[in-house]
């Protein structure tokens, strides 16, 4: 686990990574966001815009998230899984620009992923965009994991070897309270749920 302030430097600093993204873990599904529409009940994750593009899915209707959308003056939107908007809206022509609560705030639907798509847990149903501010999180709280997509030709055991080598400088400098841990698999290591080639 990371703080928002450590991946911002591990992002500045490896030479091994491609692109980026993150999203708010926890034990017990701890950071969890909460959907309540009509009796649907649902639960998602705050993830960066970036999550889709490194494990390389586009939405099946509207869009993913995009890197404006992370801005605490922005729209609050949400990406709904195939699923949830099936349970949430009859007619897919309703689904665009529909607005759903989530913890209390109005979201405007911006996209719906693929059937069968799933991410970082196979229950997943939806994604907002991950912000310290509008996510009410301290910017040193390690609560962050991090998905990263190498660059051509690197191999897992050199990005490895350079994020644990960050990692350790991160904890020389680092204010942050939580302790931090790496659990590093490659895509080929556990299931995906997207195009990782």
């Amino acid at each position: 686990l990371v703080s928002w302030n450590e991946y911002d430097k591990l992002k500045e600093s490896s030479r091994s990574i491609a692109r980026w993204g993150a999203y708010r873990a926890g034990m017990a599904n701890r950071y969890a966001l909460n959907l309540d529409a009509g009796g649907v009940r649902a639960s998602g994750k705050a993830v960066t815009a970036s999550v889709f593009a490194v494990v390389n899915v586009q939405a099946a209707i509207g869009r993913t998230l995009h890197r404006e959308d992370e801005s605490p003056a922005s729209q609050p939107v949400v990406v709904l899984s195939d699923a949830l908007s099936r349970r949430l809206f009859v007619d897919s022509a309703d689904i665009l620009g529909a607005l759903v609560r989530i913890d209390g705030r109005q979201h405007a639907v911006v996209g719906v992923m693929p059937p069968g798509f799933w991410f970082p847990e196979w229950n997943g149903d939806f994604w907002t965009a991950l912000n310290p501010v509008a996510n009410g999180f301290p910017v040193d709280q390690r609560s962050l994991s991090i998905v990263a997509r190498l660059k051509p030709a690197i191999e897992v055991q050199e990005a490895v070897a350079e994020i644990h080598a960050l990692g350790a400088q991160l904890d020389q400098s680092s204010q942050a309270q939580s302790p931090r841990w790496w659990r590093i698999h490659s895509a080929a290591e556990v299931q995906v749920p997207g195009d990782w080639k």
